[in-house]
């Protein structure tokens, strides 16, 4: 703590009242202190107070009135603890505490101990800190019945002027909290002063800079990196501050069921999805299948509060005939010696855990569902399967069509003696008709399934949809990306108070 230095010997002293009530501030000044003496800027009061009786405070904060307990028996006590605060901001004070009795009659049968600094009523309060202490009654005369006694306790205050008017600092102590690299210097900060912290710079491999808390195993941000604070010790105190980290990605890759993130601290978040790709391409009893759909991808931010759980289903790629991409992937009505490419699974993020996971259990909740990527339609003979996420809701003859983000795409269209084909629904692809078409890739909603005409003319699946909640932010999407499984990254951005 950075302070100017106390008189020693005062060359002027003046009696002032500073609006007190019944209290005098005796103001002792040196030559390098202004001698205008402002009242605002000089501040003793009582803060707190408790007793075994009855206490108050004072309006103005200068008195103290207090009752005792019952007292009957010679050495009977009542005790009061209280609390000075020195607020002013260029004085120290002497203080000097004078407790009388309300009711004369018991004069005389009482005694009195301050229990402060130095076991005296007197003691000097520097600016800016304040003190405890304890005022006992303890009766010393008998008395003829039970009594409590009434008391006021008053200060009687001396400003106490300084050669140079210090400031009053405090310490702030940065800890990496397992930073892998870099160091930070102590911040002395001036005492009632908004001042911003210094900027953290420490480092730890894969993880990102959440904040500081005030634990080494704290993951609430007490302050953000560079926040502005004031006053967050006591004057000539030291605060240590302990980095908080958060890994900044973490990835999800196809596992055939869900996987759980639990918020670890209050924060901005990158939420990205990746549908996977339809069945093809491969060989049915000599007829080629095409390529299945590339599925489609998209990403937004969102913030989200500490604790909140978050469940990951990522699909998978189809195969051929009934061989579907998990999490909805659509089939085909006949395998074996004429299959076409099963459709693939829809990835998706939802803040709540519905049955097992997969996107058609949310038909209910769909405002659970922050974001999925629509997956790629299945390979037929003769074309390749819609891709995931082109969200264009067109229905062909022969392809199942491409779905929205509010309705499932069309079946295709084909002689009425090749039929089985069905429309894509809420997180579901649509199943293909017979001999070599394609079924449709899951999504928000499903694409539509294939049909088929001749042995060499059938239609490819139709591509499921993306979907992005309203609630995220900087969203973005991209139609049939990825050839392969589905997968979903969590990106940590920044934390919050």
């Amino acid at each position: 703590m950075k302070k100017g230095s106390v008189i020693g010997i005062a060359i002027l002293s003046m009696l002032l009242v500073i609006g007190f009530a019944n209290t005098t501030a005796n103001i002792i000044l040196t030559n390098n202190v202004n001698l205008n003496f402002n009242e605002n800027y000089f501040n003793v009061i009582f803060a707190e107070v408790t007793s075994d009786g009855a206490s108050g405070i004072s309006i103005d904060g200068q008195e103290i009135n207090f009752t005792t307990k019952a007292f009957t028996n010679v050495g009977d006590q009542s005790i009061l603890e209280y609390k000075i605060k020195n607020d002013s901001s260029q004085y120290d004070a002497k203080v000097l505490l004078e407790t009388i009795s309300i009711d004369e009659n018991y004069n005389g049968k009482y005694r009195i101990t301050y229990e402060i600094i130095n076991d005296t009523d007197e003691y000097n309060l520097e600016s800016k800190h304040s003190v405890t202490g304890r005022i006992i009654i303890e009766l010393i005369e008998a008395i003829d019945s039970p009594v409590r006694m009434s008391f006021k306790t008053k200060m009687d205050l001396t400003a106490i002027g300084r050669t140079e008017i210090g400031k009053d600092t405090y310490t702030v102590i940065f800890n990496g909290n397992g930073a892998t690299s870099g160091s930070m210097a102590n911040q002395e900060i001036e005492y009632d002063l908004n001042t911003g912290l210094i900027a953290n710079s420490y480092v730890k491999t894969d993880y990102t800079f959440a904040g500081w808390g005030l634990s080494s195993a704290s993951t609430d941000i007490s302050y953000l990196n560079n926040e502005e604070v004031a006053n967050i010790t006591e004057p000539g105190g030291t605060i240590t501050l302990y980095a908080i980290w958060v890994k900044t990605t973490t990835t999800y890759n196809y596992n055939g069921s869900y996987y759980k993130y639990t918020i670890p601290v209050k924060g901005n978040y990158k939420l990205e999805v990746v549908g996977s790709a339809g069945g093809g391409p491969g060989n049915c009893n000599g007829y080629a299948i095409k390529d299945g759909g590339k599925g489609g991808s998209a990403s937004g931010e969102v913030t989200l509060n500490k604790g909140i759980n978050l469940y990951i289903v990522p699909g998978s790629k189809g195969g051929l005939g009934t061989s579907v991409g998990y999490n909805g992937g659509g089939s085909n009505v006949q395998a074996g010696n004429n299959c076409g490419g099963a459709g693939g699974g829809a990835t998706h993020i939802a803040t709540n855990l519905r049955g097992n996971g997969q996107l058609s259990n949310y038909a209910s909740y769909q405002g659970e569902v922050l974001i999925a990527a629509g997956a790629g339609g299945g390979g037929a003979l003769t074309v390749t399967g819609g891709i995931g996420g082109a969200n264009s809701g067109k229905s062909y003859t022969l392809n199942g069509g491409n779905a929205t983000p509010s309705s499932g795409g069309a079946a295709g269209t084909g002689y009425s003696h090749y039929s089985g084909q069905t429309a894509g629904t809420f997180g579901k692809g649509g199943n293909g008709g017979s001999y070599g078409v394609g079924a449709g890739g899951a999504g928000f909603y499903g694409g539509g399934g294939g049909a088929h005409i001749t042995p060499i003319t059938s239609g490819g699946g139709g591509g499921g949809s993306t979907y992005i909640n309203s609630s995220l932010n900087n969203q973005s999407q991209t139609p049939g990306t990825n050839s392969s499984n589905g997968y979903a990254i969590i990106t940590f951005i920044n934390g919050l108070k």
